[in-house]
């Protein structure tokens, strides 16, 4: 899967996990909703980051629109928008749902991240 980083709405950095937030090139495949550990490569880079992904709608959050968004791990941040990416290896997680607080969201997310590191640790 590639895609071009676009602008989000920003929630992300707010609750202590920024991601890069994608359009998808035309000839990708988008895999059912949920979150996925994966693999991400900012192109032209030769760098791999182990990365959870998300893909769907966010509920947790009213009005929140249908996104592809990706969490880089030990990612040395800086502006990505307009940067192209590639997804490898996709590792289902779990499947999207809504959260009674912010507060609750943040904990599964650190779930999520403790998830992927395990499944990507010999991958």
């Amino acid at each position: 899967m590639t895609g071009t980083i676009v602008h989000g709405d920003g929630r992300g950095a707010k609750i202590g996990f920024p991601t890069a937030n994608l359009k998808l090139h035309k000839q990708s495949q988008k895999p059912v909703n949920g979150v996925y550990a994966c693999r991400a490569q900012i192109l032209p880079d030769d760098i791999m980051y182990k990365a959870v992904l998300h893909i769907g709608p966010r509920p947790t959050f009213k009005g929140a629109k249908v996104t592809v968004e990706v969490y880089l791990m030990d990612f040395p941040q800086r502006k990505l928008y307009g940067s192209n990416i590639k997804i490898f290896s996709l590792f289902y997680i779990r499947q999207i749902k809504k959260f009674s607080s912010p507060e609750k969201l943040v904990l599964a997310i650190t779930q999520d991240i403790k998830t992927a590191r395990q499944l990507l640790s010999n991958k």
